[in-house]
């Protein structure tokens, strides 16, 4: 498909798809299996497993299976019972003088407190400076952002793992046009972690909410990353905010989990919230080089600055125990039957090569939603905005010129 072809919504995907396990379940089974202290099982198998076994990929139950005997594997089960593991640390958060240190758009960096979490945030003021770059120096006015702006407000939201941070290469050119609000999820980059069932879906869009309310913004649109994107159509179903769009890229907006899955389920957030658990995991995904594949694995190739990044948080274990737990907590299966009541006009992009988000899924989404479209980008993948950020904002300058 063209770059930027529009695919009818009311276009059934084909006979020849793959099956739908997606970024709930896989990811959850992957690390597992590549984090066992067995490599010759887990570096072998752990990566591809999801992507090209199909026995595990057709078989739900045997997905479940694998994913909790990978993560029991990663610790002795007398660790998972009492939580603990000699000779370990505490788990930590990222740290904003030592990860932080460098960290893209800095100057324009808060933090704030609400519903318990201390955010991690940033707000780049509208400018119409055209030379600002994408590098980490690009932070020009950001020391003299305004909370409040005659500009639109748009507001960024990353997916599970990653951090506000993802979003930088888009924001120069964003905040020619608009103030840019962009957050670190809980437990994620350097926002705090909550207790563990404040990562499901409506704990979090309640949490988020709150920090809105403290910021005093009200998004005029939003842009939603993988589960980012069944966030932020949680928060329109709840009306805790009013945007004029959504749009989501390579979005997570449909349940995975069969009548197996939820008997298994229990257990798995159990393993899941351990944080020794936490720890052997950060521990195992701080290599740079091993952060890489994983990206490669997904479709996309990043270049090395945003992987090193990517690397600083994944070593940490309240990053990468956040983004374990939000996987276990996550709740699509109460946000589907909602989503004919998203009214407001919604862009579904998805990256054609994405292995973690069947693209025949925004199909799927589109045929549910009054006012949607899709647009393909070819030969991208689950991290296209990243992957390539030009031609994510040549469809989101489409998509907005055709707005009212």
């Amino acid at each position: 498909m063209d770059s930027g072809a529009i695919v009818n919504r009311k276009m059934r995907a084909g006979s020849g798809s793959r099956p739908r396990f997606g970024p709930l379940l896989c990811p959850l089974l992957r690390p597992a299996l590549w984090l066992s202290p067995c490599r010759s099982l887990g570096s072998p198998l752990g990566l591809p497993l999801c992507l090209s076994l199909g026995p595990l990929r057709r078989s739900l139950f045997g997905l479940l299976l694998g994913l909790l005997l990978g993560l029991l594997g990663l610790v002795p089960l007398s660790a998972l019972a009492h939580d603990t593991e000699a000779n370990d640390e505490p788990p930590l958060q990222p740290r904003w003088a030592v990860e932080g240190r460098d960290w893209p758009g800095r100057s324009a960096s808060d933090f704030l407190e609400a519903a318990g979490i201390r955010w991690h945030y940033q707000l780049f003021p509208a400018t119409v400076d055209a030379d600002a770059g994408v590098d980490a120096d690009a932070d020009a006015d950001a020391d003299t952002a305004a909370t409040e702006s005659p500009a639109p407000v748009v507001l960024l939201v990353h997916g599970t793992g990653a951090a506000g941070h993802s979003w930088y290469p888009l924001v120069p050119e964003l905040r020619q046009h608009f103030t840019v609000l962009v957050v670190d999820l809980p437990g994620h980059g350097f926002t705090s972690a909550p207790p563990p069932q404040r990562l499901a879906t409506a704990a979090m869009a309640e949490d988020l909410a709150a920090l809105l309310r403290a910021l005093d913004v009200e998004p005029d649109w939003v842009v939603g990353h993988s589960a980012g994107a069944a966030l932020l159509a949680q928060m329109i179903l709840d009306e805790q905010i009013a945007p004029a769009a959504l749009v989501s890229i390579n979005g997570s907006l449909l349940p995975r989990q069969g009548r197996f899955a939820r008997l298994f389920m229990p257990l798995a957030r159990w393993v899941i919230n351990r944080d020794v658990v936490a720890r052997r995991a950060a521990r195992r995904l701080g290599d740079e080089q091993q952060v890489a594949e994983l990206f490669e694995q997904a479709g996309s190739p990043l270049p090395a600055a945003q992987i090193e990044r990517y690397a600083r948080l994944a070593q940490t274990p309240q990053h990468t125990g956040s983004a374990l737990r939000m996987m276990a907590h996550w709740r699509l299966d109460r946000l589907e039957p909602r989503l004919p009541e998203l009214a407001l006009p919604v862009l579904l992009i998805v990256g054609e090569a994405d292995p973690l988000v069947d693209p025949e899924e925004a199909v799927t989404v589109a045929q549910q939603l009054p006012r949607a479209t899709v647009v393909t980008l070819p030969e991208r993948g689950h991290f296209a905005h990243e992957e390539d950020p030009q031609q994510t904002l040549a469809v989101l300058r489409r998509f907005l010129a055709q707005l009212p």
